[in-house]
């Protein structure tokens, strides 16, 4: 096994864990106050800076939606450090709509076969197509990130 390659593997990684724990809160405010991403955002705009890595007013939109859809859910908080984790993961928070691998668009780099184009680009209906697949995870709430996580994506 490529040593460099696990090694930066985990660097983006821990990276992407980094900016969820800070942005969490900040969307977890936003939801439970009902309001607009806009709401809870800093001065100058929407754009702002977590962790060191600025996040436009694109990025900050979809992580607000991401918590939002987790909200209205009444998932527990994991839900959405899962899905936020992925997303940084999987598109750094970028709504791609053009496949950067030959299967996958969106948020959470979902694959058409199994969610469509029209779902994986809409951030709100990925993300709820995440959160039905999430939930049926046995023990999803209680297991390790990167383990859920995996058994979502696969």
């Amino acid at each position: 096994m490529n040593t460099k390659a696990v090694t930066a593997g985990l660097g983006g990684f821990l990276l992407a864990a980094a900016i969820v724990v800070l942005l969490l809160p900040l969307m977890i405010a936003g939801a439970a106050a009902g309001g607009p991403a806009q709401a809870v955002c800093g001065p100058g705009g929407t754009a702002q800076a977590v962790s060191g890595v600025q996040l436009d007013a694109e990025q900050m939109s979809n992580a607000q939606t991401v918590v939002s859809t987790t909200a209205a859910r009444h998932l527990p908080a994991y839900a959405a450090t899962l899905a936020l984790a992925t997303v940084a993961q999987e598109s750094m928070f970028h709504n791609y709509l053009v496949f950067k691998d030959a299967a996958s668009l969106g948020l959470f780099q979902q694959r058409v076969r199994y969610y469509t184009a029209a779902v994986a680009a809409n951030p709100a209906a990925a993300t709820n197509a995440f959160l039905d697949r999430l939930v049926t995870v046995p023990g999803w709430a209680t297991r390790p990130l990167t383990e859920v996580v995996a058994t979502v994506q696969a």
